[in-house]
């Protein structure tokens, strides 16, 4: 049903009216209170007009592109979006976390076309909480940062006794058993020595992970530490341990012969430089070649003493912690306990030792006599 209406600001209009008549009362009622819908846009586009001017003229905003009706309803998105910040940074009292707001709403304010702030107008409130708890998140990591760099800052830096090739700092770690070698610039020195150590070049840096036949790892470290000074290159080690050990020059050379283990065998393991031992490893007892190592078994580790004296191999932990383990069951085996000498049941009810039993022999035909 239609009916006719005098709007709020005095225009007149007919609207049409569907329901129950206290619907349609009360519906009539509440459209008289409302301007039309002229006005109501005209209102809204002095009211676009007016954030825009103060966005723009008085907060220094960037001016929103798009057609005339999009930036007057993004220029009052826009100021609510402000107003909304404003709010969040003067409610809270820590000076960092205040930062971190005006951070973020100059990140919002980034964007000048009109379209995003009316797309986004609805999740506008979750976007910044979002985007505040990754500023407050890189925040965080750059103050980590900071303080290991400042660590590093400490750390002592080693110089060759010449002249460096390059004044790029070599730095060497040790994470988890994985040697860690990089350099901010290409260095040809650095990488020949790389190759000739068997490191390989992963995500931005020198990696080689410690195995039994390179020794103790503090002690690689330092020696290949050593080899980058003699080549000319400045470096820093982020491992204390490894550092006193090149300062006070007590680093060994990595071996190049070594007895290792695996389970309850030995292994030989030996670097092509340092001589070719295949055939005297493959004439030990029951000797076996696989994996590019000849393997024995515990049972022979008397052999296997005496071949690496011979040859000069060294045993790794692993290896040694087996040798003395077969060394004690050998000596058990080989004890004589009071056990040896128990009195039998059968002696403690007789009174007279134990009959030894006498196995039953039989003499080869051919060596009895013809006669």
């Amino acid at each position: 049903m239609k009916y006719d209406v005098t709007y709020s600001c005095g225009h007149v209009g007919r609207i049409d009216l569907i329901g129950k008549q206290k619907d349609r009362d009360w519906k009539l009622k509440y459209t008289q209170e409302q301007p039309c819908s002229e006005c109501r846009a005209k209102k809204l586009l002095e009211q676009g007009k007016e954030a825009q001017r103060v966005n723009v003229e008085e907060e220094g905003m960037r001016p929103l592109t798009g057609s005339e009706k999009q930036v007057n309803w993004a220029e009052q998105i826009r100021r609510d979006f402000c107003i909304m910040a404003d709010t969040a940074f003067h409610e809270v009292a820590d000076p960092e976390i205040k930062n971190l707001i005006l951070l973020t709403k100059s990140q919002f304010m980034e964007h000048g076309n009109a379209s995003y702030w009316i797309d986004e107008r609805d999740m506008l409130k979750s976007h910044f909480c979002s985007a505040l708890d990754k500023n407050y998140e890189k925040r965080n990591e750059l103050a980590v940062a900071e303080v290991v760099a400042a660590e590093r800052a400490e750390i002592e830096t080693f110089r060759p006794t010449g002249n460096a090739v390059s004044e790029s700092v070599v730095t060497l770690t040790n994470v988890d058993g994985i040697v860690k070698i990089k350099s901010g610039h290409k260095i040809e020195e650095l990488r020949l020595v790389m190759r000739a150590r068997n490191f390989s070049f992963k995500t931005e840096c020198w990696q080689k992970r410690i195995s039994v036949t390179d020794g103790n790892a503090d002690n690689y470290i330092a020696f290949i530490a050593n080899e980058l000074l003699a080549v000319g290159l400045v470096i820093r080690i982020e491992c204390d341990s490894a550092a006193e050990l090149l300062k006070a020059k007590l680093f060994s050379t990595p071996p190049t012969k070594m007895v290792v283990r695996q389970e309850s065998q030995f292994g030989f393991w030996f670097d092509r430089d340092a001589g070719d031992y295949y055939h005297a490893i493959r004439n030990l007892p029951n000797a076996k070649w696989k994996d590019g190592k000849g393997w024995v078994n515990s049972e022979h580790f008397e052999s296997v003493i005496d071949f690496a004296a011979e040859h000069g191999f060294a045993f790794s932990a692993g290896a040694l912690e087996l040798l003395a383990k077969v060394k004690a069951e050998r000596q058990k085996q080989t004890e004589i306990t009071p056990e040896h000498f128990a009195v039998s049941p059968k002696m403690l009810v007789s009174g007279k030792p134990a009959a030894i039993p006498v196995p039953e022999v039989s003499v080869c035909e051919e060596l009895l006599d013809k006669e």
